[in-house]
């Protein structure tokens, strides 16, 4: 059903996202499991006429630690079998990523850095792209996790998140909107405040409840 929609509707792209949900039944880091389920990719291309994207992980470890082509987890056919290999590795900036790409047929573009403004990711000339994040080591030798940064919400952000009919339908409320903001942000509800404050939302926070009550909500 899904290739004959394809095919009839003309869909150039298909994406598989994430390819371990299609892949529980076999190993990951068996060559033969890995290699026939490639195998029916490919043979989803040629019956459509479309081309593949499929998203797999990273193994554990620091990725700066290896070259990107071996980065991916499990057999080396996921990184043999491929046409182009798109690699997204953490960047010493925590809103930055950094992109390599391994192309079988053309020649490599070469590695650059991406930055994270909403809705979208944005390519950064002037960030570093071989400044991969290292975790820093403690006295048991375990990766610590990046420190968390909070994000920057410019006054344009804020009036684009108000207006945007999802958030009018299900956040009628002033303070349901600072919670859902809270939480596309990952912000706490002061830094929230600040930004509707900055773009010229008018609030009064003492009235506004810190928790939404379920039974206030109930009819």
């Amino acid at each position: 059903m899904l290739l004959e929609k394809c095919r009839t509707e003309g869909i150039g792209l298909i994406i598989i996202d994430p390819t371990y949900k299609l892949n529980q039944a076999t190993e990951e880091n068996a060559a033969e499991d890995v290699g026939r389920l490639l195998n029916e990719f490919e043979q989803i291309a040629l019956e459509t006429n479309a081309a593949i994207v499929f998203c797999h992980h990273f193994a554990k470890g620091t990725a700066a630690d290896r070259n990107s082509v071996d980065r991916a987890s499990g057999s080396g056919v996921w990184a043999r079998d491929p046409d182009a290999i798109l690699t997204i590795s953490p960047h010493e900036d925590p809103e930055c990523m950094i992109v390599e790409t391994h192309l079988r047929n053309f020649k490599a573009v070469p590695a650059f850095v991406i930055r994270w403004k909403y809705p979208v990711w944005e390519r950064d000339l002037q960030a570093d792209p071989t400044a991969h994040y290292r975790p820093q080591r403690s006295r048991s030798s375990k990766p610590q996790k990046p420190p968390h940064r909070p994000r920057s919400v410019t006054p344009a952000e804020v009036k684009q998140f108000l207006q945007d009919p999802q958030v009018q339908d299900a956040c009628p409320t002033l303070a349901l909107k600072v919670q859902e903001a809270m939480h596309r942000w990952d912000l706490s509800r002061s830094q929230v405040y600040r930004y509707f404050s900055e773009a010229g939302v008018e609030s009064d926070r003492e009235s506004e409840p810190e928790t939404i009550n379920r039974k206030d909500q109930a009819p």
